[in-house]
Parts: C-alpha cells; structure tokens; sequence
C-alpha cells in the first residue's frame, strides 16, 4: 500500500550623459551627418603573450574599429580613467554578460569588443566577441587557429577583425511606410561617408523587433534600402502586409558589408554561402581562359544533385526545375547556379562545365530554423499555415525560426488554430485536439472522444501491467484542477465542513487546487456541480492521449512543463491550476502530471489490468482502498507518468491531493 503523508508544509543604474561629461571629456559621437555607435575595446585577454606584442595586437583591432566607419572608439586609457573616477574599476577586465552590460551602461557606449589571444606549441588562438549593451548579448564572434609567424598574425587579425565587424547586424531606421513598401535608411545609422560603399551581397534576414520582416527569399512587404538619400537596392514583394511603423529601428543582418574602395575583392562567404563581392569602382578585368574545344563539342551535360532534394535551381538568373535534375546541351564554360529551398540557408556558386567528361554538382544544403511536430486528436487532420496546405497530422516540418498560426481542419469535426513559436536548431511540439460537428462546448472543461487507446505498461509497475486496449465513450473532464475559489462556492451553497488544510497560508490561494479534500468530499462537490468523478481509464486517456505517450505533453520529462519535486519549476508547494500550459495534455488538461494528486472514481486493485473489461471499465466492485493519478508538487518524475497508479484510502485527507470532475 502507499501512503500519503498528512503533516502540512510550512542594474545596475544607468547613468547620465550629464555625469559622464563631468567626470570626462567623454560624449558619445552626435553628428547631423551620421550617427555612429560607440565601442569600446576591453576584456582584452592575452595568455602567454609577450606584452609588447599584446599591446601591437591590441592597437591593430583598435585601428581597425576606426577604420571601418562604423564607430566612434573609446580608447582604453581613457576607459580606465573613467571607471576609477566612477570607483567602478574592477569592470575593465569583466568578461561576463552581467558585467559588461553594468561596463556598457557605465562608459555610456552601445557595444564592447571582447578579445582573446592565446599561445599553445607554435599556434595562436585568436578569439573575438561584440558585446551589444542594449540587448545585453553577444551578438557577434569569429575564431581563428594560426601559426607563426608573428608578422602575418598581425595580417590575420585584421581580417579577423573586419570578419567579426561583418557580423554585428547593422540598423536602419525606417523612414516611410507606404502601399506595402518599408523604406529604411540604412547610411545615416551607420555613418557612411562618401569614401564608403554600401554593397549589398545576399539578402537574408530583416526583424523589427522580435517580427521577422524578411527572411532568405521571403518578404513580409516591399523593402527598399536608401544610402543617405541614393537608393541602393529594391526587394521584389511576395506578401501584401508590413508589420512596422515610421521610426523603427531595424536590424539588417548577415547581408550588408561596408569598405573602403580596393583595386582587388576576393571571393567572401556570408551566412555560409559563397558569393562573390562585386568590386565598388569597375575595375579592369581579366579574361576568363576560354576552354580549348572542337568544332563540334560546343555544349556538355550538368547533373545537380542537393541534399534534401526538391531545391529549386536557378541557372544564369533562369529557374529550371528542382533537383535533382540533368541539364543537357548545356553550353561550355562557367554558369552560375543558386539553390534554394524552404527551411535550409540558400547556396551559390559557380560550376564549369567541360566536354567530354560528366559534369556533376552535389551541394548539402544546410538547416535552417527548427522542427515542427503536429499531431491532432483525431489524427489525419489537414494542416493550413498560411495560405498553403502542409499535408496531414501526423507530421513533421521544417520552418526559419519565427511566429507560426497553425490551422487544422478535418471533415466532421470544428477547426481550431493555434499559433507556435518555431527556433532556431529546437523541435517544437503541437498537439490539437478537434471537437466534433454537433457536440456542444462545456466552459472549463475538454471533450475526449470516443475511441481506444492504450492503458498501463508493460516495463513498469506490476499494477501497470499489461498495457491493453480500452475503449471509451465521448466525455468531458475539466481543463482544470479544482481550485480553492471554486471550492468555496460549494462550502458557501451546502454548508459542508472546510477540509483540512482550508487555512494554511502556502495551500490555501484561491487559484490553488484545494487540498485536503477525501475522495466523500470530492464526489460530493462533483454532484453538486452537476459532474461526477472520472474513471481511471477516462482519467489515463485523457492525460495521456491515444499515442501511448509516457507524460501528458510527450515522452521526456521535463520540470519546466510541470510542478514537481523542487523548486526549480519555480513553485515551493503547490501552483495555480492555470499554471504549465506548455505541459497540456494532448486534449488540452493541465496539470495532468504533478501539482496534485487526483481522486478517480474507481475502487484500486493491483491485479486490475489482469482481468479488466476493455470497454470502459469501471474498476472492481468493491475494496479497501480508491484510486489516485497524476502525482504532485513533492514528486520525482517516474510517479508523474501517465500510467503510474497510486491508492489512498477514501477518508485520507492528504494535503497533496485534490481532484478533478467529468461528465
């Protein structure tokens, strides 16, 4: 037998441009021509660095920041001064998120260059980090393993610097909002000068805020970039809705580069797609070397094979199909091919084809974004995102990170929408329940339909033994615990006695489930509210869905979906019966596993599941002992399963059980 016990429980501040000035000659840069961020150089770690050396590093990345127009820079002499005036000095070798953030606030710049430079053997290890103040996060880094000698190190790190600076999104501020259009002024935020060039290199990804303005190939309205007045680059529209307002400041990430006029470009790789940068002033160029060739070999054959498949192929501008694909007659010499597909970072390049020979491209394009798993009560419903059917549930897809509304529909049965966050590199879960055509809607309560689903275990328990087949009418349970609120309605209507518990203070909240309640005062409350208690097997179907899963939300613990033993789910004792939505069962009940445990209306025998009818079984007929589920607040995660079986007798009055009510 298990017993219950029954003994109760018992910024850093911001400061002023005013200040700042009067400690220092110290302002951020304020020009009606440009408006540059400010940067400071600091958390600088050398690690068995001669300190000469260290310095000429330090000063290299320095200069660079300079350099790139980007920044005003303070210096570190003039840093450390002012931390000592301000008798904050021990946040110039900060290096953790909360530090620099207090470090930013203190010099009054909006981001923080972090570098490390380290020797093991005869190799360095060069490590970058931008450190933006406002988002308190890194929102940069570039990394490098180099060998001697010192002299090109030097060279190195300037590139290093100029990579990590490519990467810092730069913001536009939007300037006009018109038919669908975003106009952003990207030049006069990051203080371009004429010595300067914008160059846009792959559009990619746009937000407003935590909204995705653009993303790869898709836009969310007309986005035009301006350069101080000059236009610069117009983005074709797809969608019909914008989503900011005049003012906005936007981030433009991984797809605008800034540099001086140079005689050569190299080749550059941005968000891990090769591209080849135009340079700024046209340049004398020469000659591709032409493929020595036949008269009559004038076109080979171009096979192109990406993983996954179905990518779209753009040939010298033209779309041709999706891969895989053989292009035959295709004329000598070099073509440029660009892939792209939903969900995966596009790809660019260059193939040449020659006679003779097979030609043959194989591009793995890489993930982007997150997984997203529907599943919905009937399964086989039709998925709608957008304007776009996706197939049926059960199913798995792939989408960028961002803020998805998931519609499903299935003849017979009311549609129903919910809206999912997808990110970057997670798996998502989306469980929907669908009420038939004709059953009507209870306030508070979710219908579980008709059907069979699995009951028990067979690794488990011995009274979870053998997992079998059961089948149940269509019924109601509540979404929610029964809390203290509702409980004292019923007290106040029939007189019955407080159970116990009724005034501890750290149980007694009124969205808390109430406690202390045994399974007479439990059935009564039920009747009185024109309800019953549910049976086991209603009770286990409704936790635990028709897809045999071990917990009400899927099959992998998890203390942030649930109120279990501890407080790292962030509740002492017990917590409101609204709480853990994110652990909903898959008909949409919370609290289903843990929080408190739960009166069912069936007599508990161990041997049950032996001998038990497989439609909807009522349990024995009699017995010393009542059934409880679902576990509770002081619980480990193997008893909040949705096959574990617990008893108590039915006077208990334990104050981690409460209940629930069907229909």
């Amino acid at each position: 037998m298990k017993c219950f016990r029954r003994l109760p429980p018992k910024v850093f501040r911001v400061i002023g441009i005013g200040v700042l000035a009067a400690f220092s000659s110290w302002q951020p840069a304020i020009s009606s021509a440009k408006s540059l961020d400010s940067i400071v150089v600091m958390g600088w770690q050398g690690n068995n660095i001669n300190p000469a050396f260290d310095a000429q590093l330090r000063e290299i990345v320095y200069s660079n920041l300079q350099a790139s127009d980007r920044y005003t820079v303070l210096g570190l002499e003039q840093s450390v001064q002012l931390l000592k005036r301000k008798g904050v000095p021990e946040l110039a070798d900060c290096n953790k998120l909360k530090c620099l953030n207090q470090l930013g606030q203190a010099l009054m710049v909006d981001k923080v260059f972090l570098g490390e430079v380290s020797t093991k053997g005869s190799k360095y290890k060069i490590t970058f980090k931008v450190f933006d103040v406002v988002r308190k996060e890194i929102i940069a880094r570039a990394e490098k393993v180099l060998t001697y000698p010192a002299e090109q190190l030097k060279d190195k790190l300037e590139k290093l610097t100029r990579e990590v600076l490519k990467k810092v999104p730069v913001q536009g501020r939007v300037v006009a909002v018109t038919d669908g259009r975003i106009t952003l002024d990207v030049g006069s935020n990051v203080g371009l000068s004429k010595g300067n060039r914008l160059r846009i290199i792959r559009l990619k990804e746009v937000m407003a805020g935590n909204r995705l303005l653009y993303m790869g190939e898709k836009l969310v309205g007309d986005i035009k970039l301006i350069w101080v007045g000059e236009k610069q680059s117009e983005a074709t529209i797809e969608r019909s809705y914008v989503a900011a307002k005049q003012g906005d400041m936007v981030d433009i990430k991984d797809y605008l580069l800034f540099s001086k006029p140079k005689q050569k470009e190299k080749p550059v790789l941005v968000a891990g797609i090769p591209a080849v940068t135009p340079p700024v002033e046209q340049q004398p160029q020469q000659p591709e070397p032409e493929l020595e060739v036949t008269p009559e070999t004038t076109v080979g054959v171009l096979t192109i094979n990406t993983d996954p498949t179905k990518a779209e192929i753009v040939l010298d501008g033209e779309v041709i199909g999706q891969s895989p694909k053989t292009i035959p007659n295709l004329k000598l010499g070099i073509h440029e091919i660009k892939l792209t597909k939903q969900a995966y970072r596009g790809w660019v390049g260059q193939v040449t084809v020659k006679p003779d020979q097979e030609n043959s491209l194989k591009v793995n394009l890489a993930a982007y974004g997150g997984k997203l798993n529907i599943n919905s009560v009937p399964p086989g419903a039709t998925i709608i995102i957008g304007k776009r059917r996706w197939g049926k549930t059960r199913k798995t897809l792939q989408f960028p990170p961002g803020s998805y509304l998931v519609k499903l529909t299935k003849k017979g049965y009311r549609s129903k929408s919910q809206r999912v966050t997808v990110k970057n590199g997670e798996s998502t879960r989306l469980s929907m329940t669908l009420d038939k055509e004709g059953v009507s809607r209870i306030p508070d309560m979710v219908y579980i339909p008709e059907g069979n689903f699995t009951m028990g275990a067979n690794k488990k328990g011995a009274d979870e033994r053998p997992a079998h087949k059961v089948y149940t009418a269509g019924f109601y349970i509540d979404k929610y615990e029964v809390s203290y609120k509702k409980y004292h309605k019923f007290l106040t209507a029939t007189g019955r006695r407080q159970p116990d518990f009724w005034d501890d203070t750290d149980l007694n909240k009124p969205d808390l489930p109430v406690v202390g309640v045994s399974w007479e005062d439990s059935n009564a409350y039920c009747k009185w509210a024109g309800k019953r208690l549910p049976t086991e097997a209603e009770w286990e179907k409704a936790a635990r869905g028709i897809d045999g899963r071990i917990y009400p939300w899927g099959n992998a613990s998890d203390s942030r979906r649930t109120n279990t033993v501890g407080e790292k789910d962030g509740f002492q004792f017990t917590a409101p019966v609204n709480s853990f939505a994110a652990g909903a069962s898959p008909f949409g009940a919370l609290n289903m596993a843990g929080n408190v445990w739960e009166w069912c209306a069936d007599w508990y025998a161990e041997d049950y599941y032996s001998n038990s009818p497989a439609k909807s079984p009522k349990g024995p007929d009699n017995g010393e002992l009542r059934v409880v589920r679902g576990g509770s607040w002081e619980n480990s995660a193997d008893n909040l399963r949705t096959t574990n079986r617990n008893s108590a007798r039915p006077n208990n009055t334990a104050y981690n059980i409460g209940f629930r009510c069907a229909k």
